[in-house]
């Protein structure tokens, strides 16, 4: 079982709320459990109670900023996803995290990793 957590502030806008419809239609509930928060606690929590599943971690550029170095090393979190409008100032800051695969500001390439990730196409971590 893989987790994928979003953690975004406005996660229950109607946009993101879309996002998140439709990686439940792209993503098995056999093989994955989708989970979103709308806050930093909350988000700790999911990671910390699910550390028996490998872990997808999808947030906003301006969420993950203010929380990256805590969750970086939770050896379960395979991969950060960030999901932004500003997709260069956030690249050079996540440089430096070898969990972040993504920065982007299109939701397709957001669905296209996970499927790079599910089909081992890509590791998990960057050398």
């Amino acid at each position: 079982m893989i987790n994928i957590i979003w953690y975004d502030r406005k996660i229950q806008n109607d946009e993101n709320q879309n996002y998140i419809q439709k990686l439940k239609e792209e993503f098995s509930t056999e093989q994955y459990r989708i989970l979103s928060c709308d806050n930093k606690e909350q988000s700790i929590e999911l990671i910390k109670s699910n550390i028996q599943n490998n872990l997808i971690l999808i947030t906003s550029g301006s969420a993950e900023k203010e929380i990256i170095s805590e969750k970086g090393y939770y050896f379960h979190i395979k991969s950060i996803i960030i999901f932004c409008s500003s997709i260069e100032y956030h690249r050079i800051w996540a440089k430096q995290y070898k969990k972040v695969l993504l920065v982007t500001n299109q939701f397709s390439h957001v669905i296209e990793k996970i499927k790079d990730i599910e089909c081992g196409e890509i590791c998990f971590f960057k050398f």
